[in-house]
């Protein structure tokens, strides 16, 4: 079919037209995308703090704890009561009675003093008739003497009979170190009491941290397993040695005398070590740099790129500083991770 000439000229025309107009097209496109959406926050000086997080135990303080004993073998009848369990002053805890060689000790004790007096009484008619000296006569009394002191000890200690062992102070019963029917020296631990106000919590630091803390440093104390428990201690103690248990730093901290936390519990403890006022912003606005760390702020429409140092930490936000942010500035906190320097944006509300 033959064209005429003026459909063969609107034919070149278009296909002229639409070889002009791509790339005029395609850079527009270029241009749609090369503006991005952002959040923004003015940037402003904020005070910031860094906080140092330990973990411990709540403890009876050194030196409060009172350990309930007897002075004599015995053998443990009854425990009355459990470990953790408030006591008042004068209740019974445990009953004990004298182990069978304490009653042992007790009857040759008794046989002993009655031989020694028996002895003594012979030894004075002796004298009386001439028949002893004074020196025997002496010797004898002093026999007599020791033999009646051992058995009166024995009796004091309370020897002789089974015992029901009271607390000497209202508070907490620390612990029980015995059972019952075991057989326990002399003078060992039974069970031990702490006074309820005279705890305290032990919390690891980790030793580059130890000289960051000085006695008398407030700690936020947070009870790990209790719900609402938490108040503001101390510290008391900054121990120079590292635990060879944990390898940590002991820590002791002062309790307030209302916070009921529990023995052995596990508490969180929160301690401001530094603090500032300082340009602060999200920490989502910093980005790594291969030159350190770098954030983005909004002039004209534009992003603008700022090489900045970092400081002080928390879990929202980052102290930053650099030559060129300004009080003010539009900070891009959402949307960063896109731009680049000089690009187009746009803020969104």
């Amino acid at each position: 079919m033959k064209r005429s000439p003026s459909t063969l000229l609107a034919l070149v025309l278009a296909t002229s037209a639409c070889h002009h107009a791509g790339p005029a097209a395609e850079k527009a496109e270029d241009d749609v995308k090369a503006t991005a959406t952002v959040k923004t926050a003015k940037l402003g000086k904020e005070t910031i703090a860094a906080t140092l997080t330990a973990y411990g135990t709540v403890v009876a303080q050194p030196g409060e704890l009172v350990g309930v004993s007897v002075q004599y073998e015995s053998k443990v009848m009854r425990l009355l009561v459990s470990a953790g369990e408030p006591v008042k002053a004068g209740q019974p805890l445990i009953e004990v009675e004298p182990s069978p060689d304490t009653k042992l000790q007790l009857a040759q004790a008794t046989s002993a003093a009655e031989s020694a007096r028996s002895q003594l009484e012979q030894m004075e008619r002796r004298f009386e008739m001439k028949l002893a000296v004074n020196q025997d006569l002496q010797q004898a009394r002093q026999t007599a003497r020791d033999a009646a002191a051992k058995l009166s000890s024995l009796i004091a200690r309370g020897a002789g009979e089974r015992t029901t062992l009271k607390a000497e102070l209202s508070g907490l019963l620390a612990s029980i170190d015995v059972r019952i029917g075991q057989i326990v020296p002399a003078g060992a631990p039974l069970l031990a009491l702490v006074p309820a106000r005279k705890i305290e919590v032990l919390l690891g630091v980790e030793p580059e941290n130890a000289g960051r803390l000085h006695d008398g440093q407030n700690v936020r104390l947070h009870a790990v397993n209790q719900d609402a428990v938490e108040g503001t201690g101390g510290i008391r103690l900054v121990t120079r040695r590292v635990n060879p248990q944990t390898r940590l730093v002991d820590t002791f901290v002062t309790v307030p005398p209302d916070l009921p936390l529990l023995l052995d519990g596990y508490v969180c403890g929160e301690i401001r070590v530094e603090e500032k006022d300082a340009f602060v912003v999200p920490r989502d606005a910093v980005l790594p740099d291969e030159d350190g760390s770098v954030l983005f702020t909004v002039r004209d429409g534009h992003a603008v790129k700022h090489q900045v140092t970092t400081g002080l930490e928390t879990d929202d936000l980052t102290e930053v500083s650099g030559a060129t942010l300004h009080e003010g500035d539009e900070v891009v906190t959402t949307g960063n991770y896109q731009l680049q320097d000089g690009m187009a944006v746009s803020c969104s509300e």
